[in-house]
């Protein structure tokens, strides 16, 4: 059976990131508006849904007025013609067995509870991919030929999804500058090379790396690396070293506790090093 297909059209969920509207076979477009659904904040649904009205190749709508299972498969491909790259998913994709009423069915792409393949594509790698969709011939029993329906349709971003690429405004960087939000690298926390990076407490707060119940270290890799103030460095606790210097000197505390300069001097006053 030759299949045609009317009026494809993606359509973003709430908190999802894609709609689209495409031209098949030169048939004219028609969109169709949709009730927005909101989700709890366990997560963003990763579900496209996809809406579309199915035809034979004398135009005529499939399925009936009471409907019919029609036979479904859907993938993500880099080319809107041609046999392209298919981009996800990695295996042959699942059947999915969707009632087709007059033409029209409705596919949640991603949705296993119909059957489908978890949407585990990073959007974040290509901007440019389409929706494959391939139709059984045989109805109900899936057990016919495999079309591809041409050409595919473009995934794109709805007006508000945009901004999904930012954090109010703000887009993130893994090593961060100006006023974009950073981001771990394999744990680590960069700041870009901007003049005067660096982590600020405001006014006269405190700044706490660590908090009064965990501890650890904080360490300096390089020797090129130093701790610096503009004005008295004040410490409150005991300062302790295997061998600290100070400007090329290094200084000792005894037994006793004294301060011990690296010729031997012993000192209850200040100490300076040239």
């Amino acid at each position: 059976m030759k299949f045609s297909v009317k009026n494809f059209f993606l359509h973003k969920l709430s908190k999802t990131f894609f709609s689209v509207g495409i031209l098949f076979l030169g048939l004219n477009i028609f969109f169709i508006d949709f009730v927005s659904i909101v989700y709890a904040a366990t997560g963003v649904p990763k579900i496209i849904n996809f809406q579309g009205r199915l035809l034979n190749s004398n135009n005529n709508l499939l399925g009936g007025p009471t409907g019919t299972n029609y036979c479904y498969r859907f993938s993500i491909n880099d080319s809107s013609t041609g046999s392209g790259t298919k981009l996800w998913p990695v295996s042959t994709p699942s059947t999915m067995t969707i009632n087709t009423r007059e033409g029209v069915f409705d596919a949640r792409i991603g949705d296993t509870s119909m059957g489908g393949d978890t949407l585990t594509y990073d959007f974040q790698t290509n901007d440019t991919i389409y929706i494959n969709v391939e139709v059984n011939s045989t109805p109900v029993t899936c057990g016919g030929s495999w079309e591809t329906l041409l050409p595919r349709p473009r995934i794109v971003s709805s007006a508000f999804a945009i901004n999904s690429g930012t954090v109010g405004g703000f887009t993130p960087s893994q090593s961060a500058t100006d006023n974009q939000i950073p981001v771990l690298t394999s744990g680590g926390l960069i700041l870009g090379h901007t003049t005067n990076a660096g982590i600020k407490s405001t006014g006269s707060n405190a700044l706490t790396l660590q908090d009064n119940i965990v501890t650890g270290d904080i360490n300096f890799f390089s020797s090129s690396n130093k701790l610096t103030s503009s004005g008295a460095l004040t410490i409150a606790g005991i300062l302790s070293s295997n061998g600290l210097s100070v400007n090329g000197g290094a200084f000792n505390v005894n037994s006793s506790g004294a301060i011990t300069a690296a010729t031997g001097i012993i000192s209850s006053g200040t100490i300076q090093f040239s």
